[in-house]
């Protein structure tokens, strides 16, 4: 009868539909790359296809599942280099960004999640290069929304949290010296910014102190501070009214150099103390010595009576 043929024919489209996907699947893993190590039961295949590239190929690969969707971008960005810059059209810095014909707006994929929980094993991705700021803002706004859904009872900010560094800026760097107790604020000029391990960002930093603290150092957001979440308190002692003869020392504590120091030879070895502990930013309790020529000054003393002259160099010790 008719329906018995129509059945009969459903039947082996599905079939022959069934072995092509088979057959598929087959070529792809005998085709893709992807990262060694990677256990066969905990693998996903995906088809990358670059927009904007000429042809209708793709690239095939595989990943472990357990990977987010930036880890998976960052491996097709190192892999496939040149055909990622050919998505570009701009001079701007850009990130990868990926959509599937089940869900185009690549705006709408969160990067962050599982890719066992976003992408179909052997499924098609499309992937394209955009600017670095739509990427950041699109994922804040993703995050703004999930948080919304799992804490509705959480009051909502009522202002931004600070933007990300640029380069170029001044900030605030904790500071730890080996020979310092504790870490210290110390003001720095970012050089460099860096999204190699996108959405995670880090900096290159050079210390502003003169003479530098240190040349160059590589650290995350969680070290800096903007310049206007910070000022510094003036400490007791960091004033010293000038007594006798105008002195000019040098000092240092540790690895860092305090500058020139402006006293007179009728101001106490106390006094000095407390200035120098203040150029620090250590409390004036600070159990701290001051050391010249190899001897120990003594609080009583003037620095007349502790024999100091114009370029000695006096060091804070402890």
């Amino acid at each position: 009868s008719d329906y018995s043929d129509k059945l009969q024919k459903e039947y082996s489209n599905a079939k022959q539909k069934s072995i092509g996907d088979k057959t598929r699947q087959i070529l792809i893993k005998k085709k893709a790359t992807g990262i060694e190590g990677v256990a066969d039961e905990d693998r996903i295949y995906l088809c990358i296809k670059f927009c904007e590239s000429t042809g209708s190929d793709c690239e095939y690969i595989f990943v472990s599942k357990y990977q987010i969707i930036a880890e998976m971008l960052k491996y097709v960005i190192e892999t496939f280099q040149s055909r990622v810059s050919s998505t570009s059209s701009s001079g701007d810095k850009m990130a990868l960004v990926l959509w599937t014909e089940d869900t185009p707006e690549w705006s709408a994929w969160d990067r962050n999640a599982p890719l066992y929980d976003s992408l179909a094993n052997f499924e098609e991705v499309f992937v394209k290069a955009m600017p670095l700021a739509l990427v950041l803002q699109a994922q804040i706004e993703k995050q703004i929304q999930q948080q919304s859904r799992t804490e509705p009872a959480a009051p909502v900010p009522s202002a931004p949290g600070p933007a990300p560094l640029a380069k170029g800026d001044g900030a605030w760097y904790r500071y730890q010296s080996p020979s310092e107790p504790g870490p210290r604020l110390v003001r720095v000029e970012v050089v460099g910014v860096h999204h190699d391990d996108f959405p995670n960002i880090y900096y290159t930093v050079r210390s502003a102190d003169s003479p530098p603290l240190f040349q160059e150092k590589q650290t995350d957001a969680a070290r800096l501070l903007p310049l206007a979440a910070h000022q510094p308190a003036e400490e007791p002692g960091s004033q010293l009214a000038v007594r006798g003869r105008p002195l000019k020392l040098r000092a240092q504590h540790g690895e860092r150099s305090l500058g020139e120091v402006s006293v007179g030879a009728d101001n106490t070895v106390r006094e000095l103390r407390q200035l120098l502990l203040a150029r620090c930013g250590l409390p004036a309790s600070a159990a701290c010595r001051l050391l010249c020529k190899g001897a120990q000054l003594r609080d009583p003393h003037t620095l007349q009576q502790a024999r100091l002259s114009s370029g000695c160099k006096v060091l804070v010790v402890g």
